[in-house]
């Protein structure tokens, strides 16, 4: 730019409600979407994408695996609460009953959800405790022909919910 020359500065004032809104529309429309999650026999298509934004524990999960039509089992999870997650991960809040609040917030917990995981106010934040036990899970790919899975471990730690991956 030379000297001199004026500079303009562009804003859509809009920006961050559109794109929730859209992204709800893509989730609604099952346009785009990229991975498929298990929870009690049932399953929801979500984005790697939100999900990934909004858990640093989808983050390395799914930063690990490229692979395309990926199914996560998430076996100590109840679909309802999925759902209440998958919800407030694309609009940013959920209205869930009562007596599924406490169940709601410790999944979020081990799946790591920013805003449900994550003390309000930091500086009232208590030291962490020493890391959990590790345990092993399966993650299961059919890259190769369907009969034949690669099976590959990864230690997670205890608290975590129990899954399996199909990429």
């Amino acid at each position: 730019m030379d000297i001199g020359e004026q500079e303009f500065r562009l804003k859509w004032n809009n920006n961050q409600p559109t794109l929730i809104a859209v992204l709800d529309r893509l989730l609604v429309n099952q346009t785009l979407v990229d991975i498929t999650l298990a929870a009690e026999g049932q399953t929801l298509k979500a984005h790697k994408l939100v999900l990934s934004a909004c858990s640093p524990f989808f983050h390395d999960l799914l930063s690990n695996y490229t692979g395309r039509d990926m199914v996560v089992f998430l076996k100590d999870v109840r679909f309802v609460e999925l759902q209440a997650l998958i919800d407030y991960m694309y609009k940013g809040e959920v209205s869930i009953a009562q007596h599924n609040l406490a169940s709601l917030i410790q999944t979020a917990e081990s799946l790591k959800i920013k805003g449900l995981a994550e003390p309000d106010d930091l500086s009232r934040r208590t030291p962490p405790p020493p890391p959990p036990p590790l345990h092993k899970i399966n993650i299961v790919s059919s890259q190769s022909p369907k009969s034949e899975y690669k099976k590959v471990s990864a230690d997670y730690p205890v608290g975590v919910p129990t899954l399996g991956v199909f990429v």
